[in-house]
């Protein structure tokens, strides 16, 4: 069972982990906040033209396609990682060692699992996105104007561009610049092909001219962007394969020794110092399994 000075003093512990995380977060919100007060240059932007005050985790829970606050979601991960660590602590009474890193470990890899849910769907949307380009140039080739040619390609193109393209036509509509009307679409599929995309239609939108070429050009590049990272993951598939069968490798081998010497692992278990290493062996591989992805990860 839990002692009394190993609960406080975990408590005591994880309260100065969320106190440093919920400090981040403010201060992600405190910049946001300036750069939003900061009109762009050459337009005169009123206050009810300012995007909502949204932190660097409220845009991730946003393209993860989670709607709920970053509150909620920093409760989330610390009830659940508080709930890992005390298990932890319930194997390994008066260490609190283990807890910690239990309770780090299980944030950590809950926040990642949102960071790269709203990876993977920049990505699907880059990829619906040159078709869309594709009917933005034709529409303007027929002779609209680029406000009438975003809400004619919304109209045919598939979700969630759709949903992207018609929110900027009817910001538009609305009189908003048109960095404001696509400010959501940066923020909800941050990737290389939605920044390049929105860039040239900003620039060529103040300049003035012929958009249709520009698309034209913009689109090529993604394609080829999207060839590349195809080419670059199908390289990188014997690794991961690798990487995955070394990981598993371990728990093989110790399912080998348990059904031919079970003498040996119950040593381990019995010993002091057993779980311990094994608890610690564990985390290693977590981290090294972590780093490893984040080597290998195609960036968007």
């Amino acid at each position: 069972m839990f002692e009394t000075a190993d609960i406080v003093g975990l408590a005591l512990v994880l309260f100065a982990l969320m106190a440093i995380v919920v400090a981040f977060v403010s201060n992600r919100r405190h910049k946001r906040q300036q750069e939003m007060a900061v009109p762009e240059p050459g337009t005169a932007e009123t206050g009810a033209e300012s995007e909502p005050d949204d932190d660097l985790l409220q845009r991730r829970l946003h393209a993860a396609g989670l709607h709920i606050s970053s509150w909620t979601f920093i409760a989330l991960i610390f009830a659940v990682a508080l709930a890992a660590s005390l298990f932890v602590l319930n194997l390994f009474v008066g260490l609190l060692l283990p807890a910690v890193i239990t309770f780090i470990l299980v944030a950590f890899i809950l926040y990642n699992v949102v960071f790269e849910t709203a990876l993977r769907r920049a990505l699907r949307f880059e990829q619906k996105l040159v078709d869309a380009i594709d009917l933005l140039i034709g529409a303007l080739r027929s002779g609209e104007n680029p406000a009438q040619a975003i809400a004619a390609a919304a109209e045919v193109a598939e979700p969630p561009v759709k949903d992207e393209f018609l929110e900027v036509a009817n910001r538009l509509q609305l009189g908003l610049t048109i960095r404001r009307a696509q400010a959501r679409l940066l923020e909800r599929y941050d990737c290389e092909g939605v920044r390049l995309f929105t860039s040239a239609l900003a620039a060529k939108w103040a300049a003035g001219g012929d958009l249709a070429p520009v698309l034209g050009v913009v689109n090529q590049i993604i394609r080829e962007r999207l060839r590349y990272r195809l080419r670059l993951q199908s390289q990188l598939a014997g690794a991961r394969i690798a990487s995955v069968i070394v990981a598993l490798s371990p728990y093989l081998l110790l399912m080998a020794f348990q059904w031919r010497n079970p003498e040996w692992i119950e040593r381990l278990i019995s010993h002091p110092a057993g779980p311990p290493l094994l608890f610690g062996a564990i985390g290693l591989q977590v981290l090294g399994f972590l780093w490893l992805r984040r080597l290998m990860k195609v960036p968007l």
